[in-house]
């Protein structure tokens, strides 16, 4: 499905002014800046210069902000397609060897990636001032100089980088957010859950329990259908909030070996459509955390029930404030699947979730330093699958939250450059 990215042409004066001022007098015609410009897809800001393609966050350059933005429109093509595109570019075309300052610069890489992107040029006043400055006098005596310059603004990285970034082969098994809940939330309540089921369902917690206890680096034996089967279906029939609990714990523990996972979601009954009707938060989001705790998993996982996954994490930002670290960190493993199918629509519902949610609650400033962290990072990452997003968060006082944030925060620097980044972004998407 298509994301339908905003497009944007940031441009640089790189003369700071200066052109304007003295272009009449030094070419004998009136020059408005030396631009350098790079486009805004994705989150990021690409760019072309003498290090090659490169990116940075929005703005992320030494040149600081842009002196103009213009809106270019939104795209079809999705961030997978963009990335092979940049990297046949980068092999070739826009290698770096290839850089020239006049005839082949940053505003021809825009130019290029613009057309691609939207079909349409960057402004011609930009592509032609090569031409317009040297064909002037001075241009022409300048000529010698100014064709061995190059232009390389500070604070961008490899467009390699880029294409490295969540590439399968080298991230299917890469660890995401897990969770740890005490077994013996299970051990404390199994008299109460065993006077509830028959005597068969209850042998098969049990050994459910000795093998959630088992170390998951070292299981000699594993669980099958029949117990993740009588674990769900012991969710659903008891009410009590504490034996409730006590069982999610063990459904949680037991989903942190990927062969439970497998068992899960291979069943033909299908008992995973049960514990979805369960719907409470509080039940659905420790076990769900664990079952997408690597990206392989959450790739599985999305494939087969990304709605009622995505909407397990919108039910818990916006139902339960006490869900907030749980549903954050699901939301984490989630848009680190490499399945897409939906992207646009999944970032956009867990996107909006949590800007209700951080603008609505104290959480974000009572939380751990490492759940505030997760927020901002999911955040994040919902800004790059979903355009909606920072539209939603501009029109509100996002802007003045995040700067709170960043002052309570102020101790801890990963959070207030999450911060700042994240302004920075919300303010180049807007």
């Amino acid at each position: 499905m298509a994301n339908h990215m905003n497009v944007k042409l940031h441009i640089y004066d790189l003369s700071k002014g200066l052109a304007k001022q003295i272009s009449m007098m030094m070419l004998g015609k009136q020059i408005d800046g030396v631009w350098h410009t790079g486009v805004v897809v994705y989150g990021r800001e690409f760019f072309f210069g003498g290090a090659g393609i490169q990116h940075c966050p929005p703005c992320g350059t030494v040149l600081g902000s842009p002196d103009n933005i213009v809106q270019l429109g939104r795209t079809n093509m999705s961030e997978s397609e963009f990335k092979d595109f940049l990297k046949s570019l980068s092999i070739d075309e826009f290698n770096a060897s290839k850089y020239h300052l006049l005839k082949h610069n940053c505003n021809t890489f825009s130019d290029r990636i613009c057309q691609m992107l939207v079909q349409q040029p960057i402004p011609s006043y930009i592509t032609s001032l090569p031409n317009d400055v040297m064909s002037t006098p001075f241009g022409k005596m300048l000529a010698p100089v100014i064709e061995s310059m190059t232009v390389a603004p500070e604070g961008g990285m490899s467009v390699d980088e880029f294409n490295r970034k969540k590439t399968p082969n080298e991230t299917s098994n890469s660890p995401l957010m897990s969770i740890k809940m005490p077994l013996d939330l299970f051990n404390e309540q199994k008299v109460e859950i065993k006077s509830k089921l028959d005597s068969n369902s209850f042998d098969l917690l049990e050994e459910s329990y000795k093998y959630a206890s088992q170390d998951s680096n070292s299981t000699e034996w594993s669980i099958g259908r029949f117990h993740i089967r009588s674990i769900i279906s012991a969710l659903s029939k008891i009410e009590d909030s504490k034996q409730k609990n006590g069982i999610c714990s063990l459904l949680t523990n037991c989903l942190k070996m990927e062969e439970t996972v497998d068992v899960l979601l291979d069943d033909p009954k299908e008992p995973i459509k049960d514990f979805f009707s369960l719907k409470d938060p509080k039940v659905l989001l420790n076990p769900l955390i664990n079952a997408t705790s690597s990206v392989s998993l959450s790739d599985k996982v999305m494939r087969k029930h990304a709605k009622e996954s995505i909407r397990s994490v919108v039910s818990g930002l916006l139902e339960n404030i006490d869900c907030t670290s749980s549903a954050s960190k699901l939301a984490y493993n989630l848009l680190h699947s490499n399945v897409h199918d939906d992207e646009y629509e999944n970032c956009l519902e867990i996107g909006s979730a949590l800007i209700e949610n951080i603008s609505s609650s104290d959480f974000i400033y009572s939380a751990s330093d490492e759940d505030c962290l997760t927020i901002l990072r999911v955040l994040d990452m919902s800004l790059d699958g979903s355009s909606s997003v920072a539209d939603l968060a501009n029109s509100t006082e996002f802007h003045s939250t995040l700067q709170n944030v960043s002052t309570k925060r102020e101790n801890n620097k990963d959070i207030t450059e999450m911060c700042n980044f994240l302004s920075a972004k919300l303010l180049s998407l807007s």
